[in-house]
């Protein structure tokens, strides 16, 4: 699991054992890098609320394992990998629905308390 790790740019290294990778609120993640290429057992994917990620790589061995994808609020992906395509109807678990969608929670800001006025009726 990663969770907001906003100095997080991308993900490189070995990674081959993990089988499943979480990853939500990491505003400045761009790339997973060439690492989740080489994740053969990976079966678990659930990528939220990173603004920043523009793709998912497109590897050998990449998602041959995966049953469960989740993509919700990145709103920099255009599309998935061929790979991940060719995969979508074959997995038992998928929600895409939001991808491509702004987080509702970053909506706009409420005006501050400091700025609104009340006026208090006098009594007569």
């Amino acid at each position: 699991h990663m969770y907001n790790c906003p100095n997080v740019r991308f993900l490189s290294g070995k990674l081959d054992a993990l089988d499943s990778l979480y990853i939500s609120d990491c505003k400045n993640l761009r790339s997973l890098g060439p690492c989740l290429g080489n994740l053969p057992s990976l079966t678990s994917l659930s990528i939220y609320r990173c603004k920043s990620l523009v793709s998912l790589p497109d590897g050998p061995g990449a998602y041959s394992s995966l049953e469960t994808l989740e993509i919700k609020y990145c709103p920099a992906m255009k599309s998935l990998p061929g790979r991940l395509q060719q995969r979508l109807d074959s997995l038992e678990e998928k929600d895409l629905s939001n991808m491509r969608s702004s987080d509702p929670r970053e909506g706009p800001k409420l005006l501050e308390p400091k700025s609104w006025k009340y006026v208090i009726p006098r009594c007569r």
